[in-house]
């Protein structure tokens, strides 16, 4: 598949399923990235900033926001399949909230 094309079909994926919050996607090349391949596979890791708020109210941006980024291609059925997971962080302010908290990009 190329670029452009892999441009396309996800365009009409997320014109069918839009982001939350307005958030959009852009293409860019990645350089802060661990790659590995597996069973058919490919798993991009990248690091990026977000911006987090916690339920008590506190505010805070990091940049060791890793997003897990899973890619699978079938070439006999001509079908590809995008999985995302955002990893969360904890509020160092907040000593009893034991929940993690995605940011926003």
């Amino acid at each position: 598949m190329s670029l452009g094309a892999f441009k396309s079909a996800l365009g009409m994926s997320l014109y069918d399923n839009p982001l939350p919050n307005g958030d959009r996607w852009i293409m860019q090349r990645l350089t802060n990235v661990v790659h590995e391949y597996y069973d058919g596979w490919f798993d991009v890791l990248y690091r990026m900033q977000a911006r987090y708020r916690c339920k008590g109210g506190h505010d805070w941006t990091s940049s060791w926001t890793m997003i897990l980024f899973r890619f699978y291609r079938n070439e006999k059925k001509h079908f590809g399949l995008i999985r995302l997971k955002r990893f969360g962080q904890r509020c160092a302010k907040c000593k009893d909230d034991r929940e993690y908290y995605t940011g926003s990009c």
